[in-house]
Order: structure tokens, then C-alpha cells, then sequence
């Protein structure tokens, strides 16, 4: 009674202590994803359910005191969240010098892709509505609880499904917190998505 459904029950019969890799051996990984500034994002299916989940895998070794803080602040910010626009974090641990955050599996994608599966990148208009009233829907949650995202644009904005129809926003790493009416002042995202505001680097909201 005192179990949710899934949950992993550890047990020794030497008196070990419950390490790291018992986090890790939980899932297998099925195929390599993709790779970006940050680690590799991987396929990977937790063994006791079958549940298909996307693991981000960081090796941390070479970080500096800041890299190491913006992952923290990534997965802190994303275990508050709870929201159906927004990449649902499950689990995160360390192994073999690794950091691993386990996440919904966006089986549709990125919106880029889509974008540049379509004859001049064009979307209709009945399909922009439904995925900015998403990504609308999503930041508004966001903001609510005094969270600047700082780098949304489409390769952060992933489809859950394969028929391309519910949108996710992902990638917190370098994103920050509101501070009262104090005017958000730094500098980051990327260059090509940039606010003029941002990168004229006026204060804006």
C-alpha cells in the first residue's frame, strides 16, 4: 500500500547502499536522437514499464562552475512545472560522471522540421493558429511563475505526437526568474531569435 504504481522497489542482500547506476540500469537505450551544444539526447525505454522516454546525457566533466549551475537551474525549474505545453521531466541523476534528465519523447519532432518539410517553409494559417495559441498558452504559464524562458524558437519547440498536433516547450538551460518589477538587463539567447530590444541590449520586460 504504501507503493505507487511503477515504482522500483530496491533490495540488497549484502547491506549495500542504493547507488546511482540502479537509476541508470532502470532504462535501455534504444538509439541515439540527436546532439546539441549542451549532451546528446537519446531514445531510450524504461524496462519494468516499456515506456518510451527521451534521456538527455551531459557529460559534465569539462564544465565550468556555470555550466554545472544553468543544468541545475534547468531540471529545478522543470520539476515546478505542470503544464501540458510545457516537456514534463521525470527523473535526473548522475552516472559515471554523467548527468541524465529523462523526459516525455517527442515523437513528432521539432518544429523546424516541420517548417522545412513544407514547400517554402510556409505554414496555413489554420496550423499557425493552433500552434501559437499552444506556444501562447505555454509562456503565459511560464511567466505566471516569474520564469523568462530566453531562447524560445522553433528547434525548442518540440511535437509530443506524430500527427504534429500538440506542441512542447523545451530547453531551460539558460533561462531565468522575473525579479518583481525589476527590468530583465541580460544579454542571451541566440543571435537570429533575438528580440531587437534584446539585442540592442535596452532593458525590456
Amino acid at each position: 500500500p504504501y507503493l505507487n504504481t511503477n515504482d522500483v522497489l530496491f533490495f540488497t542482500f549484502d547491506n549495500s547502499s542504493f547507488q546511482d547506476s540502479n537509476h541508470f540500469y532502470q532504462y535501455e537505450f534504444v538509439r541515439w536522437i540527436k546532439s546539441g551544444g549542451y549532451g546528446k539526447v537519446f531514445l531510450a525505454k524504461k524496462i519494468i514499464t516499456g515506456k518510451e522516454y527521451a534521456i538527455k546525457q551531459i557529460d559534465t566533466r569539462s564544465f565550468s562552475t556555470e555550466e554545472v549551475y544553468n543544468i541545475s537551474r534547468e531540471n529545478l525549474i522543470l520539476r515546478t512545472m505542470n503544464h501540458k505545453n510545457v516537456i514534463k521531466l521525470y527523473d535526473s541523476f548522475t552516472y559515471d560522471k554523467k548527468f541524465f534528465t529523462v523526459m516525455d519523447y517527442a515523437r513528432g519532432g521539432e518544429l523546424t522540421q516541420l517548417l522545412d518539410g513544407n514547400d517554402n517553409n510556409k505554414l496555413n494559417e489554420n496550423e499557425c493558429k493552433k500552434i501559437f495559441k499552444q506556444i501562447y498558452d505555454a509562456v503565459c504559464y511560464i511567466h505566471q511563475r516569474n520564469i523568462i524562458h530566453r531562447d524560445l524558437k522553433p528547434n525548442n519547440i518540440l511535437f509530443l505526437d506524430e500527427e504534429r498536433t500538440h506542441i512542447v516547450i523545451i530547453d531551460f538551460g539558460i533561462s531565468g526568474f522575473s525579479n518583481g518589477n525589476n527590468r530583465e538587463k541580460i544579454k542571451a539567447g541566440t543571435t537570429l531569435f533575438l528580440a531587437p530590444e534584446t539585442a540592442c541590449g535596452k532593458e525590456f520586460c
